[in-house]
């Protein structure tokens, strides 16, 4: 075979692999359009046999944390990670709970800690560190209420 004749070849080989990639690239596009537009399909089923298996799934971490159990040992029984099950969890809270009861539970906290700040703050002015630590506690904890963190 001459050069050029491989020449040739490798340049049609290499046209029809990127004509291939273009061609998946398409259709992931338009599979993900779809989804977008609300399309049915299996991965955002809510009636798919793997949606209720996640449904059951995260009902069975709240019984368990309703139990007492800490997210660890939820994930050893249930054999998940520690992250998974705290976001399972999360997800079943937000879900369930109305935005206004978190807004009128997110004030009540902030007063308390303004309370709890205002109380120890002095002594923590004048260098106490126990107080210093605790008034940076209540800090990081108010930015996190807020979302500053």
């Amino acid at each position: 075979m001459s050069a050029r004749r491989r020449v040739k070849s490798a340049s049609k080989t290499a046209k029809t692999s990127v004509k291939k990639e273009r061609a998946a690239v398409s259709k992931n596009r338009k599979q993900a359009t779809r989804r977008r537009r609300g399309w049915a399909s299996v991965k955002n089923s809510t009636t798919s046999p793997a949606a209720i298996e996640r449904a059951f799934r995260i009902a069975e971490a709240c019984r368990l944390r309703a139990r007492g159990l800490s997210y660890e040992r939820i994930g050893r029984v249930m054999g998940l990670g520690t992250m998974t099950v705290h976001a399972m969890i999360l997800d079943a809270i937000r879900a369930s709970v109305p935005p206004e009861v978190v807004e009128m539970e997110r004030a009540l906290e902030l007063d308390r800690l303004d309370l709890l700040q205002t109380a120890i703050f002095q002594k923590a002015a004048t260098g106490d560190a126990q107080a210093i630590a605790a008034v940076l506690a209540i800090m990081v904890r108010r930015a996190r209420y807020l979302g500053l963190d």
